[in-house]
């Protein structure tokens, strides 16, 4: 939703059925969900751009673009899909990889009964506390952790590794990782002063490794990166989200419950 800095999710909109432009035969809605952290030279014209292509495909789904990037939802026939997908794969300024869409549910009836493409100020609201992380940092720099690795650090008896939800009580309530703490913030804006005033000081006299995650990604690449700005070392996260790592493990893993953007 937009503002809010969690992946944008489908509402159940009209009933209507896409259709096949040669047989006319009635096909399934395939939902994409990505973000990613550039630099947007001319944000007004990237929405304007944006729109156009949603438009021209036939995309229904909603998109926030902003100097700092693009986070978005979308839904349409497969083709379609994999046509914008391709799009931005090409993009001079995105420059995506396939691997940055996480395709979330197969659905007979439209998942969102409009488009909408909005310019802010940031794709993850932090009321411009929180700047994102450079664009020049890796993937190292930023602590990624690929589902893999993110599973044999949880598997690490090690007790100096504590792992750390990025997101609301309501979306932990639903569904989490093994020993992670609840924040118990309702908007995601407080969970930055949660993580300054009760977890910062004793992670910088601590220094334990700071295992991050959140629903799709986005919302630790700003977290993990204030953990930084504040002077805390070994910050890990997720890369993908809990999306990523249930593709990986289907059977939950670390994971109990539901990931509350992408299950029904």
């Amino acid at each position: 939703m937009p503002g809010t800095g969690a992946p944008l999710s489908p509402k159940q909109g009209d009933s209507k059925r896409l259709k096949t432009s040669e047989e006319g035969e009635s096909v399934d809605y395939h939902v994409i969900l990505f973000y990613k952290y550039v630099e947007v030279p001319d944000p007004t014209a990237e929405k304007t751009a944006q729109h156009d292509k949603c438009v021209e495909l036939g995309l229904l789904g909603r998109s926030l673009v902003s100097e700092e990037g693009i986070n978005a939802t979308f839904a349409g026939s497969l083709d379609k899909i994999n046509e914008y997908v391709a799009y931005m794969c090409s993009h001079p300024v995105f420059s995506m990889t396939a691997d940055d869409f996480k395709r979330s549910m197969v659905v007979a009836t439209a998942p969102f009964s409009e488009l909408v493409i909005k310019y802010v100020k940031e794709i993850v609201s932090t009321g411009g506390a929180v700047a994102p992380p450079p664009v020049t940092m890796t993937d190292a720099e930023r602590g990624y952790l690929t589902p893999q690795q993110f599973h044999e650090a949880m598997a690490d008896k090690d007790k100096s590794n504590t792992v750390r939800s990025g997101m609301t009580n309501r979306e932990f309530l639903v569904g989490h990782f093994k020993d992670a703490i609840d924040p118990q913030v309702k908007n995601f804006s407080e969970y930055y002063t949660f993580l300054d005033q009760q977890h910062i000081p004793s992670f910088k006299q601590d220094k334990p490794k700071v295992l991050m995650y959140c629903t799709g990604g986005i919302r630790c690449e700003k977290a993990s990166q204030f953990l930084r700005s504040r002077g805390v070392t070994g910050v890990y996260h997720l890369k993908g989200g809990i999306h990523k790592y249930l593709e990986q493990f289907p059977d939950g893993g670390y994971f109990k419950g539901k990931n509350f953007i992408f299950d029904k």
